[in-house]
């Protein structure tokens, strides 16, 4: 959740300055522990209807430690740009190895709310 949270600040610091949004963005990135890949990270941020944004980060074990820990990682955020910030709209976490894990935020700027 630190790094969705992180990454919709950075998205906001700029976005003022930046000029207009991607219309599409996708990285893939190897996670090692030294010489060994354990695992993949995926994130991409897609514009969606009605000028709404979704970024998502899904992580997953490969390899040797999918032996071990077999599952993954789930974050996604909701959001529009409006007044050149980023207004979030929604957010998902999901957990799938270990106790596991689910959470999902709802923002409701009419009545300033944010409901779990």
């Amino acid at each position: 959740m630190r790094i969705a949270v992180a990454l919709l600040v950075a998205l906001w610091a700029t976005a003022a300055s930046a000029g207009p949004m991607p219309e599409k963005f996708s990285a893939i990135y190897v996670v090692k522990k030294g010489f060994v890949d354990i695992g993949e990270v995926r994130r991409t941020l897609t514009p969606g209807a009605n000028g709404r944004y979704v970024f998502e980060s899904v992580t997953s074990t490969t390899g040797v430690a999918s032996w071990v820990a077999k599952g993954s990682i789930v974050e996604r955020s909701t959001w529009i740009l409006k007044n050149a910030a980023i207004q979030p709209l929604e957010y998902y976490y999901e957990r799938t190895f270990g106790k596991g894990k689910q959470v999902r935020l709802d923002f409701n700027w009419d009545k300033n709310t944010v409901t779990n």
